[in-house]
């Protein structure tokens, strides 16, 4: 998926003095290409500008295959001319080579996805083209957690590509994993071949298959061992070595900042900077979901 909200340039260099230079080339191979809804995407190749006589630079080539377009429109937002002068000889235009590739379908993925520090109600999930909407229903969906399947309420569609699928109820605390597939057929009347090997619609093998998980639980507070947290330190360098413990898979922040990655058992920060005068280290542990421990 390709979404663009500014440009994507290869235009040539523009003189004042001198002849300006040709466009480049862009190659873009895409499945879904999606535009900003005010439509000031651009994709150009375009010659360069001359206020003189000694001529501009011709267009350049762009080539680009896609499968699905949202809220881009070919014609108008991609160029590659020469650039117009009615002082000097005129670059020639260039080209541009656009293919629409009908294929089978396929998910791309679901928003959100990971570990979720909140309690999800629905789920996004985006394909590769544009879907069939009447053969997407909650028939197609199978979400399970530990404490065994959950119902799918209902399938919406947000525009050709992208669908919510939406729960009875928010999801708790636990991993979960979605299957989806693999009786969906595109407007083209394509099927889904989630392994892309060419023969869709296989029971297994077709079908999208993701696990996720929400946490809302806040990690266990950090550890000092190399101080009393309880009590004020006086010190006579600008820097102050720490060690700790933490709760497993935590990354260390200080006043909000992190200080040591993701992992698991004892900490160290060798070098930390402090100002001359009073200092509050306010240290905290995160979690994989963004969890916050108290201090």
């Amino acid at each position: 998926v390709l979404e663009l909200s500014g440009q994507i340039l290869a235009n040539g260099q523009g003189y004042s003095y001198y002849g300006t230079g040709s466009g480049g080339s862009i190659w873009l191979d895409v499945g879904i290409l999606k535009g900003d809804i005010d439509g000031t995407a651009r994709i150009m190749a375009n010659g360069g500008d001359a206020s003189n006589d000694y001529g501009t630079g011709s267009g350049g080539r762009i080539a680009i295959y896609y499968s699905t377009l949202e809220n881009f429109d070919l014609v108008a937002q991609v160029t590659a001319r020469a650039f117009p002068s009615t002082y000097a000889n005129m670059g020639e235009s260039g080209t541009i080579y656009t293919e629409n590739r009908i294929e089978d379908t396929w998910v791309v993925g679901i928003n959100p996805q990971g570990v979720l520090s909140y309690q999800p109600s629905s789920i996004n999930l985006s394909f590769i083209n544009a879907i069939e909407e009447a053969s997407f229903t909650v028939d197609d969906v199978s979400l399970s957690g530990s404490s065994g399947d959950i119902n799918v309420s209902q399938v919406n569609k947000i525009n050709s590509v992208e669908y919510q699928i939406v729960f009875n109820s928010a999801l708790l605390d636990g991993l979960y994993q979605l299957k989806v597939g693999p009786e969906i057929t595109t407007m083209a009347g394509k099927g889904m071949d989630q392994d892309q090997d060419g023969v869709p619609g296989e029971s297994v093998e077709d079908q999208y298959i993701t696990q996720f998980s929400v946490d809302t639980a806040p990690p266990l507070p950090v550890s000092i061992t190399s101080h009393n947290a309880d009590e004020t330190i006086t010190q006579t360098t600008k820097s102050i070595f720490l060690t700790g413990t933490r709760e497993n898979n935590t990354r260390v922040l200080i006043n909000g900042v992190q200080k040591v990655a993701i992992g698991s058992g004892d900490w160290s920060i060798a070098a930390y900077p402090l100002i001359e005068g009073n200092n509050q280290l306010i240290v905290n542990t995160s979690d994989q979901a963004g969890n916050l421990s108290t201090n």
